[in-house]
């Protein structure tokens, strides 16, 4: 898969899969062997599931932006 898929978070990998009706939901993979741009997806995923893989720096840095918002007290952010 692109490597540009998966979203490293420092603890773990994670990659975003098309959960129909325009909902996605993270999975946290393994990855194998990285070359070319293209990492090897060594657990986590199922064959035939959609995986996002351009805009995942726009969904990370929204969840990010979300995860700082709580932990500076804000809750509801948006």
């Amino acid at each position: 898969m692109p490597s540009e898929a998966v979203i490293q978070t420092g603890t773990r990998s994670v990659v975003m899969v098309l959960q129909g009706a325009g909902k996605f939901l993270p999975v946290e993979v393994e990855v194998g062997a990285e070359a070319n741009g293209r990492s090897e997806i060594r657990t986590g995923l199922a064959a035939g599931q959609s995986v996002v893989v351009s805009g995942q720096f726009l969904v990370d840095s929204e969840a990010s932006l979300k995860g700082t918002a709580t932990r500076m007290g804000a809750g509801d952010a948006k």
